[in-house]
Parts: C-alpha cells; sequence; structure tokens
C-alpha cells in the first residue's frame, strides 16, 4: 500500500473548524429547536393542553440535552484533529498563525 500525505496544516484547520463553526452552528440550531420548535404557545385549549405540557416540560429538555451532547462531540473531534495535527509535525507557531488568520478559538460550552 501507499503511504498517505498528511498536511498538519489542512488538519488543524479541519479541527479548528469544528471546535468553534460547527460548535456555534450546534448551538444556533438548538436554541431554534427549544425556542420555535418546542414552543407550547397555540396549545391553550382544553383538548391541547396536554400537548403543550409535553413540548414544555419533556420535548424542551430533551431536545437541550441532545444538542449539548452533540455540540461536545463536535469539540471534542476539533480537539482531537488538532492533537492528530501536532502529531505530525504541526509547530506551535504555524498553529498560532492558523488560528490568526481564522479568528478561530474555542467557545465555552
Amino acid at each position: 500500500m501507499g503511504k498517505t500525505q498528511v498536511d498538519p496544516k489542512e488538519v488543524y484547520n479541519c479541527g479548528n473548524y469544528y471546535s468553534t463553526t460547527v460548535s456555534q452552528n450546534f448551538y444556533t440550531i438548538r436554541m431554534t429547536a427549544e425556542f420555535e420548535g418546542c414552543n407550547p404557545s397555540g396549545f391553550e385549549a382544553l383538548l391541547l393542553e396536554p400537548l403543550a405540557l409535553f413540548l414544555d416540560q419533556v420535548a424542551k429538555p430533551a431536545v437541550g440535552e441532545a444538542f449539548e451532547l452533540a455540540q461536545k462531540k463536535m469539540v471534542s473531534l476539533g480537539d482531537g484533529l488538532i492533537s492528530a495535527a501536532k502529531a505530525y509535525g504541526l509547530t506551535d507557531k504555524e498553529a498560532a498563525d492558523s488560528v490568526q488568520q481564522t479568528g478561530g478559538g474555542h467557545i465555552a460550552i
């Protein structure tokens, strides 16, 4: 089998992308799903009250937990790729230059 060429800068940039941009997008989707997708307003008729309670007490927390887990996984994947880039020889200076160019950084969960 042939050897695979790995560009550590590209691996690092991919890791940084997952840790920042993708992770932030999961947060935005989560907020939309929780506050618009699980909005109980409009279900105030007597027969629909149980649905409103379900959305507020069950669906909204479940959606939040699922997206929180997904966001953590994206950050973890990104951190793993950054570690792999360093294992392939990316220097700290190259990593710092790459972050400055993309304006990236980790976000708090």
